[in-house]
């Protein structure tokens, strides 16, 4: 049998549940215009959207477009409403990313239908920027100091860059994480730096960060506490 032709004659067995239902329109999402300087965050906002929408396989083309036609039981050929519904949530789709794409790049998706093309082509397109990035960011992330940062904005800045280098599909292992964040304590945190190093128990990051904030806390207590000399 022609390969673009099924014999299935219900109109939703065939439909992938993640696009089962036609979604007409996209919120209005506050999302960044895709430019030359910001693939990175760009791919990760298009994806958590699209994963929320549940359309994911339209994205990343992993859910295949149904046969065009449908055999009935008489054995009659009719246009698949599989296909059809499949090809207007990949064009809607395809809409409104580009519509996420700054004007000066619309050039290079011309020749786009689906909006997997588009994706496969943005993320080819930026492929050597993404590599460099991931360089940079790593970098980055080893030479994170606390310096006058509290714990909290200092372990904030550690975890964006490890979200950034996630989302660009280099997780940092958790003892990576930890090491980058005991590697870049302060004199401050000496003594506090000795005995987490000295333990034998093995504490995630989590558990680091609640000690850490924790002395800190003493810290300012005990500068609080000094008396100021006349």
């Amino acid at each position: 049998m022609d390969p673009s032709i099924d014999s299935h004659s219900n109109d939703s067995a065939h439909v992938p549940r993640s696009i089962s239902k036609l979604i007409n329109s996209f919120l209005r999402h506050d999302t960044i215009k895709l430019d030359e300087s910001n693939f990175v965050q760009w791919q990760h906002q298009i994806r958590l959207i699209v994963d929320g929408y549940g359309l994911q396989g339209l994205l990343d083309g992993s859910v295949p477009k149904p046969p065009n036609v449908v055999a009935s039981p008489d054995g009659r050929l009719a246009p698949n409403p599989d296909a059809i519904h499949f090809t207007l949530q990949n064009k809607l789709l395809a809409s409104w990313l580009l519509s996420t794409v700054n004007s000066s790049l619309l050039s290079y998706f011309i020749s786009t239908k689906f909006a997997c093309d588009i994706w496969s082509d943005a993320n080819h397109l930026f492929a050597a920027t993404s590599i460099e990035k991931i360089s940079q960011i790593r970098h980055d992330l080893h030479t994170i100091r606390n310096g006058g940062s509290t714990v909290k904005e200092y372990v904030s800045k550690i975890t964006n860059l490890c979200s950034l280098l996630k989302a660009l599909g280099s997780e940092v292992p958790k003892a990576e994480k930890v090491e980058v964040l005991l590697g870049g304590l302060t004199y401050n945190f000496d003594s506090i730096f000795i005995l987490l190093s000295t333990s034998s128990e093995s504490l995630s990051f989590r558990k680091l960060v609640d000690i850490l904030m924790a002395f800190e806390n003493g810290l300012m207590r005990a500068a609080r506490d000094i008396p100021m000399v006349a």
